[in-house]
């Protein structure tokens, strides 16, 4: 097995595309601009707090409960994406992290233009640019596989960097990581398990005008 970036690996990890979880249907058309969303079957509720749901191509942060869908404010058409008209019967699922990031996932050493005002992730490894791998035979490992993780949410319909943004997409890094199974294939490599080794730390980037919310967190993976 020939030496790679841990960061690399990571990379990939967190493009690796997810089947969403269904969580119901359109009870009834909506327009563009309801809040108010009813749906039947699926889910009867989620826990509580912000969540993101996938309706179509438009990403909607919102609080589910007893199949009615509450939209944050300025929630619809997030991310990017644009409110739209819905039909009945449309399915409505649990956005997975590629949904809300694309291809946006960079590496610490090649940060982005911060005129780029879609969400993404931004990654680096302690230990260096090319955090090692070492071993030997089909037991490679990473010597040192703390990750840093920032989750940018981006900007939203009125033109600002809501703090609830950026906790949606970590949210949806941390379930990325809880959906991780054993021996999981990438192009480089396996991962074999991550884990979160600390709570999420909620910041803001003081460098970016205006000042531009993300949260830190630091994740260990075991990758062969």
């Amino acid at each position: 097995m020939l030496p790679r970036s841990a960061r690399t690996v990571i990379g990939e990890y967190f493009r690796v595309a997810r089947t969403p979880d269904t969580l119901g249907a359109l009870n009834a058309d909506i327009t563009a601009a309801d809040t108010s969303i009813v749906l039947v079957g699926g889910y009867s509720s989620l826990d509580s707090g912000y969540h993101v749901v996938l309706s179509e191509s438009e990403l909607i942060p919102c609080s589910h409960a007893a199949g009615t869908l509450t939209v944050e404010t300025y929630g619809r058409g997030y991310f990017g994406t644009t409110a739209a008209i819905h039909a009945a019967t449309t399915t409505v699922s649990i956005a997975v992290l590629n949904s809300m990031v694309g291809s946006n996932v960079w590496d610490f050493g090649a940060e982005p233009s911060w005129k780029n005002a879609t969400p993404g992730i931004i990654y680096t490894c302690s230990g260096g640019d090319n955090t090692e791998v070492n071993g030997a035979g089909s037991h490679d490992s990473i010597r040192k596989p703390r990750a840093h993780i920032k989750s940018f949410g981006g900007q939203d319909s009125e033109g600002s960097y809501p703090d609830v943004a950026a906790e949606i997409i970590d949210r949806a890094v941390l379930e990325r990581i809880y959906q991780t199974t054993k021996a999981e294939t990438l192009t480089s490599g396996r991962v074999l398990s991550a884990r979160c080794d600390s709570d999420s730390q909620p910041l803001k980037d003081t460098g970016v005008k205006p000042i531009w919310p993300f949260v830190l967190r630091f994740v260990n993976f075991e990758i062969v």
